[in-house]
């Protein structure tokens, strides 16, 4: 199951859940598996079961099922602001966890709300794929599978529809990050075009516009040296991505072992200065952007002070 485990369950729902129990009435209504994207949808399900099955902590599989089909109906309690606190109450537990004894709980929670948290939660992040899926499908997957009996499909079929599920969700994900990408660049293009047009920013030819804060009395560092600079890293909308300021400690890097617009931009200042940089895609991450926090396509700005020529 080891393409299912990177592509699809999180941290808090891997290698430490153990089902509590299930039921012989289905919630579901009719799930028939009449296309091959009904079957891997059954698959992770029933994949998502196993891995409950194989762990620690003690659910039960009756409300995991029902915390899945009621959050795909709209009818859950659980949002992302809900998963994102019970996500972080469950590492902290896992670590407390860590050669415990099994069936422990995460405190202030009981099996039932647990269960039907985790089953909500496992639906919003599949569904935040943003693929065509049948979950439907995939909660009769993990409802039949609670207690490995009953299963429409066998080992061997589950591995292989997971296998084939896998290559499609990396191509619509690469296509989705190109279409963002696209978006994102446009908004960048935009941003870029009314700043040309403020007092103070000039532009270069590689695309790199700058204003100058502060300017600075001592050395110009060339490609090859090595600077010591306290900066701040901002999206176009204004979110902070990284900030050395905030660590209150300066960063030292090689000038030619970063990103385009830097290498270019700090080359134009002089020791003690600080200038604002607003760098477009093609001189920062591009398209593929840079973990979490840098989408696709992004124009970034940067305030940096140049504060040492090593």
């Amino acid at each position: 199951m080891k393409n299912l485990s990177i592509l699809f369950l999180t941290s808090i729902m891997m290698a430490f859940m153990a089902c509590g129990g299930g039921s012989e009435n289905s919630l579901l209504g009719d799930a028939a598996l009449t296309t091959e994207l009904d079957s891997m949808c059954y698959a992770i399900g029933a994949s998502f079961s196993k891995s409950m099955r194989d762990g620690q902590m003690k659910l039960d599989g009756e409300q995991v099922t029902k915390g899945y089909i009621e959050c795909m109906k709209g009818e859950s309690y659980i949002n992302e602001e809900n998963v994102r606190e019970i996500s972080n109450r469950i590492q902290q537990e896992m670590g407390k966890m860590q050669g415990g004894a099994p069936g422990a709980g995460v405190a202030g929670m009981n099996v039932d709300s647990l269960s039907y948290a985790i089953g909500s939660s496992y639906y919003l992040q599949l569904k935040s794929m943003g693929m065509e899926m049948n979950h439907q499908a995939l909660a009769k997957g993990i409802q039949d599978n609670l207690k490995e009996k009953g299963s429409l499909l066998d080992e061997a079929k589950i591995e292989a529809l997971l296998g084939r599920f896998g290559a499609m969700a990396q191509k619509a994900q690469a296509e989705k990050a190109a279409a963002d990408a696209a978006v994102n660049k446009e908004k960048g293009k935009a941003f870029l075009e009314e700043k040309a047009k403020e007092d103070g920013v000039k532009s270069t030819p590689s695309g790199l516009m700058y204003k100058v804060m502060k300017e600075g009395n001592g050395k110009m560092p060339k490609e090859t040296d090595k600077v010591s600079v306290h900066y701040e890293g901002r999206l176009i909308d204004g979110t902070v991505f990284d900030s050395s300021i905030e660590r209150g400690e300066p960063t030292e890097f090689p000038l030619n072992r970063v990103i385009k617009g830097w290498t270019e931009g700090l080359q134009l200042m002089k020791a003690g200065a600080k200038y604002q940089f607003y760098i477009p895609s093609d001189l920062a991450y591009g398209d593929q952007g840079a973990g979490a926090d840098i989408p696709a396509g992004a124009t970034l700005i940067f305030e940096v002070e140049l504060l040492e020529v090593k």
